[in-house]
């Protein structure tokens, strides 16, 4: 979907793209979120500062307005009048101007495949926003910009790696089988103790659980949560 100039999202409605996998929502707290199959990629940052409209202005220029109509958050580019708000199919929201150019995008362009994998395989990496879901689409993982790793189900969380705040680097389901999380500056953070396992992979199954299987087909770790 496109939000043209001087179109306007209101509170609790969305653009999505055409592919219906990317959603941005203009919350009823006042906040822009940008949804992957997984969860959130991208927010204004404006919760609780109140939601009255989300205007792609004819200069360009895309707004969040108050309740009062007093100025929230903006993508600061302005005079460029006709510029498009445009929801893609590769996860990313961009504004573009009208000779094609972009101006400003929430950089969130997902990987080819990797949406649709459920499998993590040895060696593979996730690096922040990013995520595997299953094969049924209703559990996904998803390594979040505060360092988390969180299982979730379709009602919401059902596991994570309590790891929040601690800062994301990479996710690397290594080629010994261990599953760490390392930090932005490749400090240790978190593992799921399953190393001298080579060749394992994490596996979102089905039924509710994020397992880590060797290659004879024999679990190692797993969530737990079903």
């Amino acid at each position: 979907m496109t939000l043209h100039p001087e179109t306007a999202l209101r509170p609790g409605s969305a653009a999505t793209s055409p592919n219906s996998r990317y959603r941005l929502h203009y919350q009823t707290d006042g906040n822009l979120v940008l949804y992957g199959p997984d969860g959130p990629l991208w927010d204004s940052g404006s919760n609780g500062r109140g939601a009255g409209a989300c205007i792609m202005q004819a200069d360009g220029n895309l707004v969040l307005y108050g309740p009062n109509d007093e100025y929230v958050w903006d993508t600061e580019t302005d005079n460029n009048p006709g510029s498009r708000l445009v929801i893609q199919d590769d996860g990313n929201a961009v504004i573009y101007r009208p000779d094609g150019s972009p101006l400003w995008a929430t950089e969130t362009c997902q990987p080819p495949g990797s949406a649709d994998s459920h499998v993590l395989q040895s060696g593979s990496t996730l690096t922040p926003t990013h995520g595997i879901r299953s094969a049924n689409g209703l559990y996904g993982l998803l390594y979040q910009t505060d360092g988390n790793l969180v299982f979730y189900g379709p009602d919401g969380p059902l596991w994570d790696s309590g790891t929040n705040g601690r800062g994301a680097g990479a996710c690397i389901m290594q080629p010994d089988g261990n599953l760490v999380l390392y930090g932005p500056h490749d400090e240790y953070v978190w593992d799921t103790e399953t190393d001298n396992n080579p060749g394992s992979r994490l596996v979102i199954q089905d039924d509710g659980n994020a397992v880590i299987y060797r290659p004879d087909g024999n679990p190692t770790w797993v969530t737990g949560t079903h």
